[in-house]
């Protein structure tokens, strides 16, 4: 199962009749603007390449990475590719009385180097952050002000 992120702006009736804001005119500018500008950047930091060191797992494994180097399929250092930042994407956008976005990646190994605990390969574990830490970092620094300040862009007018 491919990891994913979801994004939720829910605005309670009261606050809507009080302020006279519609969740189907805000709800999307608030959730593009928090995964353009909050969690995407987030996800597509590469932190430094660890260096730490990978035993094999067999001795197929072994014999499989030393024919691969010598033929030429396999360079160490292991190039970076930038795969894994670059498909980070809001993938849907949809609700009732809620907005939800969803950020997802088509990669296949993005849980072993991004998933939260029990996915994520402990290769990658303390240098990549989980989709978790980065929801909480999220949600917890910039979220709010991100969509506190499209409300007020609202209530008040370009």
């Amino acid at each position: 199962m491919p990891v994913k992120i979801d994004v939720t702006i829910e605005l309670n009736a009261t606050l809507q009749r009080i302020l006279k804001i519609e969740i189907d005119n805000i709800g999307e500018p608030i959730i593009r603007a928090i995964a353009d500008d909050s969690v995407l950047p987030h996800l597509r930091e590469y932190p430094p390449a660890s260096g730490k060191k990978q035993p094999f797992k067999s001795a197929k494994q072994r014999k499989y990475f030393f024919a691969a180097l010598r033929s030429g399929k396999m360079r160490i250092p292991y190039p970076r590719s930038g795969s894994l930042a670059r498909n980070w994407k809001l993938s849907s956008i949809g609700g009732m009385r809620t907005i939800t976005g969803r950020i997802t990646n088509p990669r296949p190994y993005d849980k072993f180097v991004q998933g939260d605990d029990g996915d994520q390969a402990g290769y990658h574990a303390g240098n990549w952050r989980t989709v978790t830490d980065i929801a909480m970092i999220s949600e917890s620094q910039e979220a709010g002000a991100i969509a506190e300040s499209i409300i007020n862009q609202e209530l008040n007018g370009p």
